[in-house]
């Protein structure tokens, strides 16, 4: 008899009352768990921001603008000038980013190749892009764009050279 309680005795002081234990380890591992995670994100768009922020520099956007979720997405079809309704469908469907890619890369000067590396490695060349030599040769935003010559403009600047050819006619007839 005095082996059957010391086994009894052994099972129920050796695990104590094993549910609340259990949850308990639960809860601790699911706030460690949320914790590590919500420093990852922090660490992440942290991370991001820095790697882009060039990029967004140069298509001149703030930098800022590239760590807003969805509105980073939207700069940058604004920056590759490529359909706005692409960016509503990459909401949905993200392997549309490709072309989008790929036209940020020309508007950069670089090769579709590149392109393909913007979308696969984006942490690599997103960097290269922003902070490398690459000039963006599209529109600048928060810049108005050259305004177009009026016709009256265009008609003065013609009748003014036509005026300055008929004086360099006239004053070499003078000198003859």
């Amino acid at each position: 008899m005095d082996i059957l309680a010391a086994t009894y005795t052994y099972r129920t002081t050796a695990y104590g009352n094993s549910n609340v234990d259990a949850a308990a380890y639960l809860g601790e591992f699911l706030a460690g768990l949320s914790l590590f995670i919500l420093t990852s994100v922090v660490l992440g768009l942290l991370i991001n921001m820095a790697l882009t922020w060039g990029v967004y520099k140069k298509g001149g956007y703030k930098g800022w603008e590239g760590v807003v979720p969805f509105y980073n997405n939207y700069c940058l079809y604004k920056m590759a000038n490529v359909n706005i309704a692409l960016f509503v469908i990459s909401i949905f469907l993200p392997v549309v980013n490709i072309y989008m890619f790929f036209e940020l890369a020309k508007k950069f000067g670089k090769d579709p190749i590149y392109g393909l590396g913007l979308f696969f490695l984006s942490f690599i060349f997103m960097p290269i892009l922003g902070y490398g030599s690459a000039e963006y040769q599209g529109e600048v935003a928060g810049q108005a764009a050259p305004a177009a010559k009026t016709t009256t403009t265009a008609e003065s600047e013609t009748k003014a050279e036509v005026k300055k050819s008929s004086e360099k006619e006239s004053d070499s007839k003078e000198t003859k």
